[in-house]
């Protein structure tokens, strides 16, 4: 990844056979033209409409979850608002057991 305005000089000292104008690279090589190639195959893993529709209910149940909690850290107990999260995060792991 290149930095804006950076280069960076090679750290070796010109010598026999060296020129003293070499860099090294400051942007990404060229992607390789059999990069894609027919025949090879990206596999994405999909959820069933039940997994996903069940990942849904337990992200909205933690959601509701955390904001119950939300008011134990405003107040300044974080202990308290500690034990009330890991609730939230045990009643997740609950949910996509189930």
């Amino acid at each position: 990844m290149a930095i804006p305005g950076f280069h960076a000089e090679a750290s070796v000292r010109p010598g026999p056979g060296r020129h003293a104008t070499t860099r090294y690279a400051t942007t990404r090589p060229a992607a390789s033209p059999r990069s894609g190639a027919t025949g090879e195959q990206i596999v994405v893993p999909m959820f069933t409409e039940e997994e996903r529709q069940q990942r849904i209910r337990c992200g909205q149940s933690l959601d509701s979850c955390d904001q119950e909690c939300q008011p134990q850290l405003d107040m300044g107990d974080f202990f308290q608002w500690q034990r009330c999260h890991d609730e939230c995060n045990q009643q997740y792991d609950d949910c996509m057991q189930s």
